[in-house]
């Protein structure tokens, strides 16, 4: 959280305007770190969307609300246009997500990823579109997972 708190200082001293922070889907839900804790907690809302509530299932994805809750206090704070993705898995080779596929021991975090995945070229995309809309102050998007 430190180096969230001092990249977003720095762009306020700089007089930097804009960010586009990378979050994660695991700020919705999210395989708990410990296994005995039970199963990941429930999404609220499908299709999730930016308004859609965190709801964290583990320490990673407390980690990325925390972080989306700092970008809104550095919006009021500073006035600085924020906009926090909560990426799904970004695979970046179609041969990886196959063998996961075919896998017999998937791991409960690989068969998390198997529901919500993005195309790299997609993400790239989707950060481009970002980088050229005027947004408001603070904004979360949650991009849709893809059908194969």
């Amino acid at each position: 959280m430190a180096i969230n708190a001092n990249v977003l200082q720095v762009m306020a001293e700089l007089d930097i305007k804009r960010i586009v922070f990378p979050c994660s889907i695991q700020a919705l839900s999210g395989v708990p770190q410990i296994p005995e804790v039970g199963p990941p907690p429930a999404i609220c809302a499908l299709p999730a969307d930016g308004d859609t509530p965190a709801n964290a299932g583990n320490l990673y994805g407390l980690s990325k609300v925390l972080a989306e809750q700092m970008l809104a206090y550095y919006v009021r704070l500073y006035g600085i246009s924020a906009v926090a993705i909560r990426f799904l898995w970004v695979p970046r080779k179609l041969e990886y997500l196959r063998s996961l596929a075919e896998s017999s021991e998937l791991k409960p975090q690989q068969r998390h990823n198997l529901v919500s995945w993005l195309w790299i070229e997609d993400a790239v995309s989707l950060i481009s579109a970002v980088l050229k809309k005027n947004c408001p102050a603070f904004e979360l998007i949650s991009p849709p997972a893809p059908c194969p």
